[in-house]
């Protein structure tokens, strides 16, 4: 081989020239690896975030079941007291209709109901049913006061027969039209039924509105 490929310049200038390649491919990889460190941490960081906001969401989720599930605890509770409260109600107030049917003023208290019966029904004779211990106190003027009393207020022609046999409740009578088809029930028992209707909705109203 010829002694002038070992000239030094030559040398020279190759060397460079391979260390500037060198240099060029060592930035570009340096440039390509921070590339790739950026991208990564950006990556990581999402992940990151996108880790914690599912860990959040799922916190609050459980947060939000659990607040659910106490209020709706507490909202049962709350209609058990108030049933417990209606119930006792009740039950009070038929204390009270035992004590009522001894006394004087039970006999104002059937006529009103058989008044109010006999305004609503507006017909010209009604059937009553009763209890065996009221017959003593449906005699027929006490009837016929009732009647006249419709008369003057409502200016309704009743008469009112008793039924041949009697009802069980604690108080209060049955009013029925002749042909049987309709009747209103104003015992004491079904009065109290439809106020604790009332009552319940109310208390319902109250629930909701908390």
């Amino acid at each position: 081989m010829s002694d002038e490929y070992f000239n030094p310049e030559i040398t020279e200038k190759i060397k460079a020239k391979t260390e500037i390649q060198i240099k060029q491919i060592e930035k570009e990889q340096k440039t390509a690896i921070e590339s790739i460190t950026s991208e990564n941490e950006k990556k990581i960081k999402k992940l990151s975030e996108s880790i914690i906001k599912d860990a959040s969401e799922n916190a609050e989720s459980e947060f939000q079941k659990e607040k659910a599930k106490q209020k709706l605890e507490i909202r049962l509770k709350k209609t058990k007291f108030h049933d417990k409260l209606v119930e006792d109600l009740i039950e009070e107030s038929l204390k009270k209709i035992e004590t009522l049917t001894k006394t004087e003023k039970y006999s104002k208290s059937l006529e009103k109901l058989i008044f109010d019966a006999a305004s609503t029904l507006e017909e010209t004779e009604l059937i009553i049913y009763y209890r065996k211990e009221d017959q003593k106190l449906l005699t027929k003027d006490f009837l016929a006061g009732i009647s006249k009393k419709l008369k003057k207020d409502a200016n309704i022609d009743t008469k009112f027969s008793l039924a041949d046999k009697f009802i069980s409740c604690r108080g209060g009578v049955i009013l029925q039209i002749l042909d049987g088809k309709i009747r209103i029930d104003n015992t004491y028992e079904r009065r109290l039924e439809r106020y604790d209707a009332d009552i319940k909705r109310e208390l319902s109203l109250m629930l909701i509105k908390e």
